[in-house]
């Protein structure tokens, strides 16, 4: 299977590499690529993790299943995305959640040992990597920081704090549907659509399938205040 090579200048792991240096890299040290289904397991909870993932098509889901069977999405991935950065330099590596594809997905893997390899050779992707890991674990504690809220309230505020400061206007694109929003923030989907509908009805926010308005945003802000 070919490797498109050209598609991994998206992700952040390569920026400022040149096309050139990635097929000098390739020759030296092969890729490889799977195409997972929707619904596919790309990997499982428990599983070691011996190499990165690079999303270069679909989109993928991280996600945690607990004993009660609630399900929590830790994360979505898209092209230009990645995941086992972080967990393939640990001491303990094993994946702490499932990767399932959310949709027909083509994912390359670069292993432990070539990753080391282009590291010691490529000042630009050592730079890379440490920014993406860096980045990662700003992550972390924005997530840590959304648990942490006690009401449902406050969790969809985060979010939607979190969306209008990527997104810089206060009229949101939401990408996840409701299903994947609930998931992502923890919570049972009616509970999520009551709380969107009580918000509104309290003129905080307007919303339809695949966008927010904010309505009063320094009244979201206090909410996390407070």
């Amino acid at each position: 299977m070919k490797i498109p090579l050209q598609s991994l200048l998206a992700n952040p792991l390569f920026r400022n590499m040149s096309l050139v240096e990635l097929q000098a890299f390739h020759t030296q040290v092969p890729l490889a690529m799977k195409c997972y289904e929707k619904d596919e397991i790309v990997a499982l909870e428990g599983d070691p993790c011996e190499s990165i993932g690079l999303i270069v098509a679909g989109s993928v889901h991280a996600q945690k299943t607990f004993g009660d069977g609630r399900c929590l999405i830790i994360d979505t991935l898209l092209p230009g995305s990645s995941f086992g950065e972080v967990i393939v330099f640990s001491d303990q590596n094993t994946y702490p959640a499932t990767i399932l594809a959310n949709e027909p997905a083509r994912i390359i893997y670069l292993n432990k040992e070539a990753a080391i390899r282009l590291g010691v050779s490529s000042p630009i992707f050592m730079t890379n990597l440490m920014r993406l890991l860096s980045n990662k674990i700003l992550m972390l504690n924005k997530k840590i920081k959304s648990l942490s809220f006690q009401s449902l309230r406050q969790k969809i505020t985060f979010y939607i704090l979190e969306e209008f400061g990527k997104q810089k206007k206060l009229h949101l694109s939401i990408t996840p549907s409701r299903n994947e929003l609930a998931l992502l923030l923890g919570m049972p989907r009616p509970s999520l659509s009551r709380e969107l509908a009580a918000m509104k009805a309290d003129g905080l926010i307007d919303y339809d399938r695949k966008s927010i308005s904010i309505r009063q945003i320094s009244a979201l802000q206090n909410l996390l205040e407070n």
